[in-house]
């Protein structure tokens, strides 16, 4: 059977990959799932998460799986500000130190606040109505000091994913020992 390099006609392609930790991982997702689809609770995406049994070892067995003779690097979400002049490097394949970093988060995430108000509206607003609102309701409940940044996970349960999550990385370089944590 064929691979998907012999596929494309790329023997031998790089991947890079970011990884993150579970909790921030699914928060994220949630946050990005309501941005651009229907509004759903938390707790019903985490069931539907949970019932995915999703895994980074699963998407690096899958990756490395299609695409064998890849070389395979992985970084830590967390840790890419202090890591992204090395991984630009890698990805350039050669120094990147003239590329400019923004300043400040990319995408602020959203507010313990905002995500109130959305699960209120939700209940009365269609979901176009819902969305044309998500940035503006973002904008005016920011995460700071006035509002706290939305963390709906229970500490025990963020802690049993943050060591699956610490499992899984060394599952990972077990499993598959060719490829490249990009570390400081």
């Amino acid at each position: 059977m064929a691979h998907v390099g012999s596929l494309l006609g790329v023997g031998a392609p790089e991947v890079f990959m970011a990884v993150r930790e579970y909790p921030s991982f699914l928060v994220s997702m949630y946050c990005e799932y309501i941005r651009h689809r229907e509004f759903i609770h938390f707790a019903d995406y985490f069931e539907l998460y949970m019932k995915s049994e999703f895994s980074w070892v699963k998407v690096v067995g899958d990756i490395v799986a299609a695409l064998p003779d890849a070389k395979v690097r992985i970084w830590d979400f967390a840790k890419f500000r202090m890591l992204e002049g090395r991984v630009f490097s890698l990805m350039l394949g050669q120094d990147a130190g003239f590329l400019k970093a923004p300043e400040g988060p990319v995408r602020e995430s959203f507010s313990d606040a905002a995500m109130r108000s959305y699960a209120a509206l939700s209940a009365v607003l269609s979901h176009q109505e819902l969305k044309n609102l998500i940035n503006p309701i973002s904008r005016a409940l920011p995460k700071g000091e006035t509002f706290k940044a939305f963390n709906p996970l229970a500490e025990e349960t963020a802690a049993v994913l943050k060591e699956q999550y610490r499992r899984d990385l060394g599952t990972i370089a077990e499993k598959f020992p060719s490829i490249e944590f990009i570390e400081e």
